[in-house]
C-alpha cells in the first residue's frame, strides 16, 4: 500500500472517530436536555402555580368530575354536590382562562391561599393543600376554593307542619325549642288548649336559604324578617274555605259585642255566649266597669276589615279586625276607630273566643 492510500485511509478513520464522538456527544447533550426538561416538568408540578393553572383550567373546561375530585368537599344535610357547584358557578362566574391569581394570607394551620381575579374583581380564593398520596396526576398541590357559609337564622313554624329548607326536611336535630305557647293564646287554662310552635336554627348554607313549609295538605306562607341579630322566618297558615268564612263572621260579632259592652250599648250577656270563661280575658272583661262612657242616641259600625286569619291546628284561629265606632247623640258624632286582635279556641266542639287584645 502506498504512503498515498494509507494518508487517505488514516484520514477516513480520523472522520470516523470524529463523526462518533460527535453522535456520541450529540446524543449525550440530547439525553441531558430531555431529563433536564422532564426535571423542570416535574419540578413545575410541584409548585403552587402549577395547580392553581390546573383548577383554572378544569374550571374553563366544566370538567366537575375532576374540581369535585380535589375538593375535598363533605356533602351534609343541606348542602350536596349539586348545591357545592350551583355556589362555585355562582361565586367564580368569569372567565377562568384569563383567571390571575394574588397569594394572600395564609388560609387555615398556614394553608397556602390565593385570590382569584378576573381582571380587576376579586371573586373569591383558592387554598392549596398537598396532593393526597398516589395521585395519578403527578401534582403536589391540589386547590380547592375556600368555601363562605351561611350564618345561622331561625325558623318558627306551627308544631305541625313540615319545614323544608332548600327542599331538604328539617330533622329534630335543628330544633332548638318545641311547643312553644303562642303568645295570642296568653292566659288560656288548662296550659294544654294553647296552640304551640316550634323553633328550628339553621346555618352553614352553601346557597340562599329558600323556606317552605306544609301543614295539613296545603302549603303555608313564609315571611322574612332581617335585624341585627340575623334573619329570622316566621311560618304561617292561613284559614281557608268553610273555616274561613265562619271564622270571619265570629271575629265581626264578637268584636261587635265586645265594642257595643264597652259603651254600655249591650249587656254582658251579649258578649259573655262568645266567650270561654277559664281565661285572663275573661275576668278581665268580665270585672271591667263601663259606667264612665257618655250617654248616647245610637251607635254603629263603618269601614270594617278583617285581616288575613292565621291558624296554628284545626281548633284554632286568630286575626285582626278593625272599624269606626261612630257613636251619635244628638246632631254630635264621635268616631272611634277601633281595631283588636281576636283569638279563637274549639272547645267542646264549639268555638270560643280566648283573648281579645286591642291594638
Amino acid at each position: 500500500m502506498t504512503e498515498h492510500a494509507i494518508k487517505h485511509k488514516n484520514q477516513y478513520a480520523f472522520l470516523f472517530i470524529l463523526g462518533g464522538c460527535f453522535l456520541a456527544l450529540l446524543c449525550g447533550v440530547t439525553g441531558f436536555l430531555v431529563w433536564l426538561w422532564g426535571s423542570l416538568e416535574d419540578y413545575e408540578l410541584t409548585t403552587p402555580q402549577a395547580a392553581l393553572r390546573r383548577y383554572a383550567a378544569c374550571m374553563a373546561a366544566g370538567d366537575e368530575d375532576a374540581i369535585y375530585e380535589m375538593s375535598g368537599f363533605v356533602p351534609d344535610a343541606f348542602n350536596d354536590r349539586e348545591d357545592y357547584f350551583t355556589y362555585l358557578n355562582s361565586r367564580f362566574s368569569g372567565d377562568w382562562s384569563s383567571a390571575t391569581f394574588s397569594k394572600t394570607a395564609s388560609g387555615e394551620g398556614d394553608i397556602p391561599c390565593y385570590e382569584v381575579y378576573f381582571g380587576d374583581w376579586c371573586a373569591g380564593a383558592l387554598e392549596l393543600y398537598p396532593a393526597a398520596e398516589g395521585s395519578t396526576h403527578g401534582y403536589a398541590w391540589e386547590a380547592r376554593a375556600v368555601l363562605e357559609y351561611s350564618d345561622p337564622f331561625e325558623i318558627e313554624a306551627p308544631a305541625g307542619a313540615v319545614v323544608l329548607v332548600n327542599g331538604k326536611k328539617l330533622s329534630e336535630e335543628a330544633r332548638t325549642q318545641v311547643s312553644i305557647p303562642v303568645a295570642a293564646y296568653e292566659g288560656v287554662q288548662p296550659e294544654e288548649l294553647i296552640p304551640t310552635v316550634t323553633q328550628y336554627r339553621v346555618g352553614g348554607l352553601l346557597r340562599e336559604a329558600q323556606i317552605s313549609a306544609i301543614w295539613n295538605g296545603e302549603s303555608c306562607a313564609v315571611e322574612k324578617e332581617s335585624s341585627g341579630d340575623g334573619e329570622r322566618y316566621t311560618v304561617r297558615s292561613y284559614c281557608s274555605g268553610e273555616k274561613e268564612q265562619q271564622a270571619r263572621e265570629l271575629i265581626s260579632a264578637a268584636a261587635h259585642a265586645y265594642a257595643a259592652y264597652i259603651t254600655q250599648d249591650a249587656a254582658f250577656g251579649t258578649l259573655q255566649q262568645y266567650l270561654y270563661t277559664d281565661t285572663e280575658f275573661y275576668r278581665a272583661v268580665r270585672n271591667f266597669y263601663n259606667g264612665y262612657y257618655n250617654a248616647h242616641d245610637s251607635y254603629e259600625f263603618r269601614n270594617e276589615q278583617i285581616g288575613e286569619l292565621m291558624e296554628y291546628s284545626e281548633d284554632d284561629f286568630t286575626g285582626t279586625i278593625s272599624f269606626d265606632y261612630v257613636v251619635k247623640s244628638g246632631a254630635r258624632v264621635n268616631v272611634y276607630p277601633s281595631s283588636y286582635q281576636v283569638s279563637f279556641l274549639k272547645i267542646d266542639g264549639q268555638w270560643k273566643l280566648v283573648n281579645l287584645i286591642t291594638q
